[in-house]
């Protein structure tokens, strides 16, 4: 279940290119008979490979689909995780206050003086 939904595109990829090999197989049959002059007689051909190439479409379009989920749901875990950062660190622990809406790390030489010293007064 949860593979299904970390790694769905996985399984769509696999089944469109399964879908879309069975799905060329009655066409090719289908030209081999309409070779030989008996085309018009093998129509149940052509239906079987529309169904099964019309099944590795649906199967490429849910991996898209799919795909596309997977992004959303790896930008709204960093999102959270800024949100705790922000909410619960102390600013000098904060790992993405260095970063700018790229996630770049930004030349800054107050970055370094904003951090904690470990000198004591002796």
């Amino acid at each position: 279940r949860s593979y299904l939904m970390f790694q769905a595109h996985a399984l769509f990829k696999w089944a469109a290119i399964v879908f879309g090999i069975l799905g060329l197989i009655p066409f090719i049959r289908y030209l081999v008979y309409m070779a030989n002059g008996a085309g018009g007689q093998h129509v149940q051909s052509l239906l079987v490979g529309i169904v099964l190439l019309m099944s590795a479409l649906m199967s490429f379009m849910l991996l898209i689909v799919s795909e596309l989920l997977r992004i959303q749901r790896k930008l709204v875990e960093d999102q959270l995780e800024r949100t705790k950062e922000i909410q619960y660190s102390a600013p000098y622990q904060r790992i993405w206050s260095q970063q700018d809406e790229w996630g770049e790390y930004a030349p800054d030489a107050t970055r370094a003086s904003s951090l904690p010293s470990d000198h004591t007064n002796a």
